[in-house]
């Protein structure tokens, strides 16, 4: 996304316990709807950072596959055969 009438803007990054944080500037932030506690995804192609918000229904998928059990659930047992089925 580009962002217009912001100008350029340096930050620094810092250090945040054993992980390095960036600070992005208030304007930046205003432009984007970037509140504290936002959840975002990053990637770097061709030594370039990209940061992006995630949908709240690309978020609620991901949750759900990164919680989903290793294992198949067990088959239900419906009792023995009736009429013609064939096991």
């Amino acid at each position: 996304m580009y962002i217009q009438n912001i100008g350029f803007n340096m930050s620094k990054i810092l250090k945040w316990g054993n992980s390095l944080a960036l600070r992005i500037p208030y304007k930046v932030a205003q432009s984007l709807n970037l509140k504290e506690g936002l959840e975002i995804t990053f990637e770097v192609k061709n030594e370039t950072l990209i940061v992006k918000q995630e949908s709240e229904a690309t978020r609620k998928l991901l949750n759900l596959l990164n919680h989903s059990e290793d294992e198949p659930d067990t088959e239900d047992y419906w009792g023995k055969p009736k009429g013609k089925e064939e096991w």
